[in-house]
């Protein structure tokens, strides 16, 4: 009965508890600070970098030279990315629209899944797109 006592009364350790209780829900919260920021960052960058993609490619000719123009747009926005994205985790598609040959698509998207754990944090989606169409013949307008 002394020793429940003594140990009632004894606080040592109290904040090593504390601590061990607290500690996981603020690394969790701390990764999802971490996740979220990658995943603004990745929507933003696909965005912009589909923007930047269809405005240069007005400036091609042909079909292949649109595409040319389009993907080394793309491709230095994402580079651009680099301290924070993987620029092999972007793919690029640009294209004449389908419904109309006057128009062009540059589609953008990055698997962020292959860079954070998703899986973890959930994000709205693991691979943000961004698609942006021009209008070739009357120069982008």
């Amino acid at each position: 009965m002394r020793i429940v006592r003594r140990l009632g009364r004894d606080r040592r350790g109290i904040a090593a508890l504390e601590f061990a209780l607290v500690a996981p829900i603020l690394v969790l919260l701390m990764i999802g600070i971490l996740v979220w920021g990658q995943f603004f960052i990745a929507a933003n960058a696909v965005i912009v970098a589909a923007q930047q993609g269809a405005r240069q490619s007005v400036g091609g000719l042909t079909t292949a030279e649109r595409y040319s123009l389009a993907t080394a747009a793309v491709s230095k926005i994402t580079a651009s990315y680099s301290p924070f994205l993987s620029s092999s985790s972007f793919t690029t598609s640009a294209a004449p629209a389908t419904s109309n040959a006057a128009l062009y698509t540059v589609t953008v998207t990055y698997n962020l899944a292959s860079v954070v754990p998703t899986s973890l944090i959930p994000v709205p989606t693991s691979t943000p797109s961004a698609s942006v169409t021009v209008s070739i013949s009357t120069g982008g307008y």
